[in-house]
């Protein structure tokens, strides 16, 4: 027999070893892919626990609250896509004191993948805000806020809102209403209706 009749077929010629590295990065690829769908999988479960779930909202002001030590919030209820419920909202600084009775909000969700935060309803059965000190100036400074995103309060309903000033009487509005929408430092107020029992 000659030489070249002597020689393997091609296929024999593959050496072995490759086809064994060939058949372990298939199986790794399938243990990596199977392990990406679960973590998605887990991660999905995840989001809808926190959205859907009432306790979720508990839980996060639970973790939020050691860094929120001038908000005190109690009888706090729902979920962050039914809306929350809170029986009292309680803000207090040096200067001034705000309560809240009875708030009810609500999100839209849909205006996050558009990088705006929408508040669809915001009611409050009594909004009482104290100042608590005299103020330095004659006229009322509201702070400087700047908020990261854009955002929207497309429907505020307050049932009752008193301001009262330090050693003054308390102003009353019986109802206030409002739609309005910023970003950053800017504020545009939409629509606003206000009803004074004295006007």
């Amino acid at each position: 027999m000659s030489a070249e009749q002597k020689q393997p077929p091609v296929d024999e010629q593959v050496p072995s070893a490759i086809l064994r590295n060939r058949s372990a990065l298939t199986w790794l690829w399938r243990i990596v892919f199977a392990s990406a769908c679960y973590f998605l999988l887990l991660a999905l479960i995840a989001v809808g626990l926190l959205l859907f779930n009432e306790s979720a909202p508990r839980w996060l002001w639970q973790q939020a609250q050691s860094s929120m030590l001038e908000l005190d919030i109690d009888g706090l209820s729902g979920s962050l896509v039914t809306g929350l419920h809170i029986e009292t909202l309680r803000w207090r600084n040096e200067a001034n004191s705000l309560q809240i009775d009875q708030l009810a909000v609500s999100l839209s969700y849909t205006t996050l993948l558009s990088g705006r935060l929408t508040l669809d309803h915001v009611q409050a059965q009594k909004v009482s805000v104290h100042a608590l000190k005299a103020s330095e100036s004659e006229v009322f400074v509201p702070p400087t806020i700047r908020l990261p995103m854009r955002w929207g309060l497309a429907d505020v309903s307050i049932q009752q809102l008193q301001w009262t000033a330090f050693g003054g009487d308390p102003l009353i509005i019986d109802k206030l209403a409002l739609s309005a929408h910023g970003q950053g430092s800017n504020l545009s107020i939409d629509a606003l209706s206000v009803v004074y029992a004295d006007w």
